[in-house]
């Protein structure tokens, strides 16, 4: 049995998930849909030469790995991070901190230039899954990956810390080491600097307060068209639905008897889907789709919103919506270009 399945079988026994890994890579062996892989033992001990790796986030009971990116991260690590179990290769020693955080996300830290300084890997916001590549494994390099000696308790496991705490910890490192990065200080200089950091407010933007809208026209004609109409005809609950005509799904609100709701999940033609499933509207909605107009439609069809033309005109095709009418119906324009049109026919028609 190699070292890497004797490692594998401890994570898991630790209740950490283990994940087969190249030898000498760091990508999951298996490709797409490792991460919701839960191999067994007597799979594990089918690995033969390969890396391991173990899946961070809460289905290892919340491990958690500080995944220390460049040399100026590990030098100031000890500095934020407490004692833990940590690991790393003799080209980049105690370059990983890992511990037990609940509720950890992942989450990245960028210099100016845009390179990654160092990682919290936890849970997947995604779902996409993190996993690190753990001892006894061979770096791409051929180096071995080894536990520091010097760092954590190896009877305990990593150390149990609060998410808050862990946070507030990670992004201070990651300032002090952007810091070096961007000025070429010191550890002193980056460590003063975080101390004294004090995050700068969020200025909220300006803005101007509008002005409260009054009710449209259309708005107040159909308040007062509901108000007008009985619901003395609907039931309260369990009613068949007049629009989708499913039976014990359809009742008249109590306290707003001119809305009512529909507990049918399908498409409606009419009214608004509620944001915890069914459909809700109003009495003039069951009159839309009774009558089958429009809501304005039946508002100047019944005397609640004042009548306009409706000719298209000629050169935009929209409907004029001009409200002083003769009586034919139409407005002075259009009353007037039919007389024009009428008189020109008799003139073709005599000459």
């Amino acid at each position: 049995m190699t070292d890497i399945i004797e490692a594998a079988l401890h994570w898991r026994a630790r209740g950490w998930i283990p994940v087969r890994v190249g030898y000498r890579r760091k990508n999951p062996a298996a490709g797409e849909g490792w991460q919701k892989l839960r191999p067994t033992a007597p799979e594990i001990e089918l690995w033969g030469r390969s890396n391991g790796g173990v899946l961070l986030g809460k289905a290892s009971g919340w491990l958690v790995d500080v995944d220390l990116d460049c040399a100026e991260a590990v030098a100031l690590a000890p500095h934020y991070l407490p004692d833990t179990w940590v690991f790393g290769r003799a080209g980049n020693p105690r370059s990983h901190w890992t511990y037990v955080c609940e509720g950890a996300s992942y989450h990245a830290y960028h210099d100016a230039e845009g390179e990654t300084v160092l990682e919290l890997r936890g849970e997947s916001s995604t779902g996409s899954g993190h996993q690190s590549v753990f001892p006894p494994s061979v770096h791409e390099s051929g180096e071995q990956i080894e536990w520091d000696p010097d760092y954590g308790d190896s009877a305990e496991g990593p150390r149990v810390i609060p998410y808050p705490d862990l946070s507030a910890r990670v992004a201070n490192l990651a300032r002090a080491c952007i810091y070096m990065r961007s000025t070429g200080g010191t550890i002193d200089q980056a460590l003063e600097f975080v101390a004294n950091y004090k995050p700068q407010p969020r200025k909220e933007p300006k803005t101007t307060a509008r002005p409260a809208r009054p009710d449209s026209e259309i708005s107040k004609a159909a308040a007062k068209w509901n108000a007008d109409h009985s619901a003395h005809d609907y039931p309260h609950r369990h009613g068949t639905c007049p629009i989708c005509g499913c039976k014990k799904c359809f009742g008249v609100e109590r306290d707003r008897t001119t809305h009512w709701f529909c507990f049918n999940t399908d498409s409606h033609p009419v009214g608004k889907k509620h944001a915890d499933g069914g459909w809700f509207g109003d009495l003039l909605d069951l009159a839309v789709h009774e009558r089958a107009k429009s809501r304005v439609e039946i508002l100047r069809a019944d005397g609640y919103l004042a009548p306009i033309c409706g000719e298209r005109t000629r050169n935009s095709g929209k409907t004029c919506a001009a409200t002083e009418l003769y009586s034919d119906g139409q407005c002075a324009y259009h009353s007037a270009s039919a007389k024009v049109r009428k008189a020109r026919e008799g003139e073709r028609r005599s000459a």
